[in-house]
């Protein structure tokens, strides 16, 4: 997996810590281990937690607030390319966190 991260910036490194660790409980399906990842003010679109998924994360690319990530998703019920765009506290949680995938052209 490439990265691109900005370690200029703390809370950016520890943003981009949350974000490997998200996708660790989501697919555990650990909700109580994502949401401690989370700013009270958090907004989560288009993402599920799930035992038996697997992320495959292509990069993840950081700077300043946002961190971007690209990769596959596998699940027995669905499997589909995605970008996930987080934005972060001033302490590295999470203040949004939102997938968008690859459509399905069949």
């Amino acid at each position: 997996m490439a990265s691109s991260i900005d370690r200029a910036s703390p809370s950016t490194a520890a943003g981009v810590d949350h974000v490997r660790l998200a996708y660790d409980y989501i697919e555990k399906g650990d909700a109580d281990g994502y949401a401690s990842l989370l700013d009270a003010h958090a907004q989560v679109r288009g993402v599920g937690a799930g035992t038996r998924s697997h992320h495959e994360l292509y990069k993840i690319i950081a700077t300043g607030d946002s961190v971007v990530v690209t990769g596959r998703y596998s699940a027995p019920s669905a499997e589909f390319d995605f970008a996930d765009v987080f934005t972060l506290s001033d302490v590295g949680l999470l203040l949004s966190h939102r997938r968008f995938r690859e459509l399905d052209e069949n």
